[in-house]
């Protein structure tokens, strides 16, 4: 009777997690298709949450860290017109893609779609080698910058909570080999 009870139960179980998965947006977490753009990326960000990733809020302080990292690399920006996916342009008249490194599953969306996986996967194995080789405790949240290729970017953050000297990775990918480097 005992081994009734439990299949029975067991049945019962089975039937109501599937029936939550089967009728609503909890299904959709396992059903999820890649972005093909950053447009697209920020989209399905926010999907459970209400919000989108392009404009989730960047604090006052960490923009403001920002900001002084970018002036380090000669870009002039008002904090005002810091978010997300931001064009930035360097003294140089170089443009930039800007992201705060919180949120730069953007740029890897975009690196998938115009490459593969396998460049998408090397960006993110490149900014885990950047953080490992070079940042230090106090250091502030990374800028990421990427030219509009995809094909170079830097990374660059303040040391002493933003009160010391600025650090820039420069990055490159090399599309012959779908790989990502940090440049010496």
């Amino acid at each position: 009777m005992n081994k009734k009870l439990l299949i029975a139960g067991s049945l019962i179980g089975t039937t109501l997690i599937s029936a939550t998965f089967a009728s609503g947006s909890n299904y959709e977490l396992f059903n999820h298709n890649e972005p093909k753009s950053w447009e697209e990326a920020d989209k399905t960000f926010g999907k459970y949450k209400g919000e989108s990733q392009k404009d989730a809020e960047i604090g006052k302080e960490t923009k403001s860290f920002h900001v002084k990292a970018l002036k380090a690399v000669g870009i002039d920006v008002n904090e005002s017109k810091l978010n997300n996916l931001a064009t930035l342009t360097d003294k140089s008249g170089t443009n930039w893609t800007y992201t705060s490194y919180i949120q730069s599953s953007l740029i890897e969306d975009q690196i998938r779609a115009k490459y593969s996986l396998k460049a998408a996967t090397s960006f993110i194995k490149v900014q885990e080698e950047a953080m490992n080789l070079f940042r230090q405790s106090g250091d502030t949240v990374p800028v990421i910058l990427i030219n509009p290729d995809l094909t170079k970017g830097q990374i660059v953050f303040a040391r002493n909570e933003g009160n010391g000297d600025v650090v820039t990775v420069n990055i490159s990918f090399d599309k012959n080999i779908d790989n990502w480097s940090i440049l010496k």
